[in-house]
């Protein structure tokens, strides 16, 4: 073969396979259609949920902010310190930048602090905010025997994550899926009973009411 005819021969096979290529590219009707997003859950559990995300104390969010993880140092330590109390006080001293004992100490002083249903009471007689609207750093309250808590302790949940969108919440705690276990899930805004926001420094006050 001449070097004209391999050249005039190259350029077809070239041009074949640009042709090839444009065809193979258009886009499906199934590629071009417009995304649409999966609705979040509003009510399902979802265990071990890395990928939610925390903000700074008291900031509602749709967006990511920070990984959760299970962060917690007593993680592998005594029953008493893989209880739901122990590990919500733990993330609200790292957030208030206090230490456990000091926490421990003002919730106790109200005097009706005794089991984790009792942290709203404990609030209200503090001054702090107790009411039914979520915000992430704020600890979520159930009632004793209330969406399958305690009958006899109640539970709380750290409140990490707030859709404002769904209405729904991450939220992780220990002792909940398995006992002294940690873990994480969405859940509604109804899940909990009180929403406790304890920011900023107490204002006790004798007047307690629901």
């Amino acid at each position: 073969m001449t070097g004209r005819a391999w050249r005039t021969l190259t350029a077809i096979l070239l041009l074949s396979g640009i042709l090839l290529g444009l065809g193979s590219a258009r886009p499906s009707a199934a590629t071009s259609a417009p995304f649409t997003a999966s609705p979040a859950p509003t009510v399902a559990t979802v265990a071990l949920v890395r990928t939610a995300t925390r903000c700074p104390l008291g900031m509602p969010t749709d967006f990511p902010c920070q990984a959760v993880v299970n962060d917690y140092p007593h993680w592998h330590g005594t029953r008493p310190q893989r209880e739901c109390g122990e590990f919500t006080l733990w993330r609200l001293a790292r957030e208030r930048h206090q230490s456990v004992s000091y926490l421990r100490g003002m919730l106790a002083s109200t005097g009706v602090q005794r089991a984790a249903a009792d942290l709203d009471d404990s609030a209200r007689r503090l001054g702090y905010r107790v009411d039914h609207s979520p915000a992430v750093g704020a600890v979520g309250v159930l009632e004793r025997g209330f969406h399958g808590a305690s009958r006899q302790h109640g539970h709380v949940v750290f409140i990490a994550r707030v859709s404002w969108v769904h209405h729904n919440m991450i939220v992780e705690d220990y002792s909940w899926s398995s006992p002294y276990r940690y873990s994480t899930r969405a859940v509604a805004w109804g899940y909990v009973s009180w929403v406790v926001h304890l920011v900023g420094p107490p204002h006790p006050h004798p007047a307690v009411g629901h």
